[in-house]
């Protein structure tokens, strides 16, 4: 009497209480959209604390590893991938039944619960290569002519594999030398290019404006993941220059 009132079984009842209320409950970045670049990890953490209970049926292009509620992505090939989660009964294999009385007490006995599902979709995406491209334009200034630089439009180049090029599943997805895009600049003198695997490549100028010299060199440029990038990107910048003439003088 006068003592502190003890429940029995509180502890357990509160444990099956919450298994009860967490049996729906999905992975938090279930129906979500992620991007990771190729050659690159992506962790999604659970924060409802219920991914461990899930199977994670693994696709090929990417590469998956469960630790508890932490879900590892690796990107191996570029595409859009959608990752299944099933959770399902290990213990039953049967439905439970549930057996009722008028005259007795009803009884029920345990069973099998439906399979529960869950996705979410995954893009590999690629590294990329951004182009400035500069020429030359004359100016009279302080009465004098002088060379200045200007962002260059309409300038085209093509872009070929400087080594062969695999994907992380060891495919071959260019072979040295192979041509794998046609760009050009805009207004602005950029050019872009997206969804590059890792690697070795070039380009070269095939098309010239504003009466500018072609550039012939062949201009390489590497595409890897550089302090810490999320995506691999690679920045280029090229000049043209005017076509120049010789003066010569003869005096009499």
């Amino acid at each position: 009497q006068g003592g502190k009132k003890v429940e029995k079984y509180t502890s357990e009842i509160a444990e099956l209480e919450q298994l009860v209320k967490d049996h729906y409950k999905t992975p938090s970045f279930s129906n979500k959209n992620f991007e990771v670049g190729v050659n690159n990890k992506l962790v999604l953490n659970d924060t409802n604390g219920v991914l461990n209970n899930y199977k994670v049926t693994s696709t090929n292009g990417i590469n998956l590893s469960k630790s508890g509620n932490s879900l590892a992505i690796v990107g191996l090939k570029l595409g859009n991938y959608t990752i299944n989660l099933s959770k399902e009964d290990t213990k039953y294999s049967a439905p439970p039944i549930v057996y009722t009385s008028n005259v007795s007490q009803d009884v029920m006995s345990a069973g099998k619960f439906p399979t529960l599902n869950a996705k979410f979709n995954v893009k590999v995406i690629g590294g990329k290569l951004e182009l400035t491209k500069y020429g030359e334009e004359l100016k009279y200034q302080n009465n004098s002519y002088k060379y200045d630089n200007k962002l260059l439009a309409n300038v085209g180049f093509d872009v070929y594999a400087d080594e062969n090029i695999y994907n992380l599943m060891g495919e071959l997805v260019y072979k040295k030398d192979e041509k794998i895009s046609t760009i050009k600049t805009d207004e602005n003198g950029k050019a872009y290019l997206d969804d590059l695997y890792l690697g070795k490549y070039y380009l070269i100028e095939t098309e010239t404006s504003e009466n500018h010299v072609l550039d012939n060199k062949k201009h390489e440029f590497t595409i890897d993941y550089k302090n810490d990038q999320a995506i691999a990107l690679e920045e280029l910048t090229l000049y043209n220059y005017l076509p120049k003439g010789s003066l010569k003088l003869l005096k009499i």
